[in-house]
């Protein structure tokens, strides 16, 4: 596999000299919680870890995104550029461009939502998920006392009615 994009790989042996002895250290303190897989090489395991980080930081760092928009120098229109960035490796930003896209006299208009899930989840939906929760719940309470309603009118005893509360 190659470097993650923005990675030096030639600061790989310098993060190993420099963590190998810590990690294997950590590795040592789980060794109780590792049992039967612990491994028998640790140097070479803590190398692989670290090498393992170098080549897909996305995999073990947390993930957020930088947005970029507005318009340059020369622009009559505006654009925008999406970067997932997956934190800093070895002293390097590590970030991958997710899209990019520019309006044009061809593209007259372009929506992303790129906020927080729960920001662009309340804009794409029409209304924020406590909303939808609380509905969601009122319409199942609503569906059981209806179908409760149905059931007496039918002659079923109490018994069944009280089966419907899986069914709703």
């Amino acid at each position: 596999m190659p470097f993650a994009p923005g990675i030096d790989p030639a600061a790989l042996s310098e993060t190993i000299a420099k963590w190998r002895d810590d990690l294997i250290k950590l590795i040592e303190d789980w060794r109780g919680a590792l049992g039967v897989i612990y491994p028998a090489d640790l140097e070479a395991f803590a190398e692989l870890g670290i090498l393992e980080v170098f080549k897909g930081p996305q995999e073990f760092l947390g993930t957020t995104g930088l947005v970029f928009a507005g318009f340059g120098d020369h622009d009559v229109f505006p654009a925008m550029v999406a970067h997932d960035s997956h934190g800093i490796v070895a002293g390097r930003h590590v970030s991958v461009e997710k899209s990019r896209v520019a309006i044009s006299h061809d593209l007259t208009a372009w929506l992303s939502a790129f906020a927080q899930t729960s920001m662009s989840d309340t804009f794409n939906l029409g209304l924020s998920e406590d909303i939808y929760a609380s509905m969601m719940q009122a319409l199942s309470h609503g569906l059981r006392d209806f179908a409760s309603t149905i059931a007496e009118a039918g002659g079923t005893d109490a018994a069944q009615i009280a089966d419907l509360d899986g069914l709703i």
